[in-house]
């Protein structure tokens, strides 16, 4: 979305993305080789959401479209993501895997 794209300061992206790499890596906060400790991320709960959140509409959208032009509808007619709902993993399926599981719909 343009607020996550355009709104939220490069710095924080890379702050949390370090903040990912370094509780996986085992180092917590502080940040190798310089023996200091890292500012904590300001309601880092509340960003990892609006992250999922941007995550979770770009999945869906991704979804819809792809049920446009399944059915040859217009680019913003109205559809209906059928149960179980958009699969987590729907950025990642090859447009076959998309086809075939649009098709399956009832």
């Amino acid at each position: 979305s343009n607020i996550v794209k355009y709104k939220v300061p490069t710095d924080f992206w890379r702050n949390i993305d370090h903040a990912e790499t370094d509780v996986h890596l085992g180092r917590g906060r502080n940040m190798e080789g310089e023996g200091k400790q890292r500012d904590q991320l300001k309601n880092e709960d509340f960003w990892r959401a609006v992250l999922k959140f941007e995550d979770s509409c770009t999945k869906r959208r991704t979804m819809e479209e792809a049920i446009r032009h399944y059915d040859g509808l217009d680019d913003d007619a109205p559809v209906v993501i059928p149960a179980p709902g958009v699969p987590e993993k729907m950025l990642e399926l090859s447009e076959d895997e998309v086809e075939q599981m649009i098709s399956m719909r009832e």
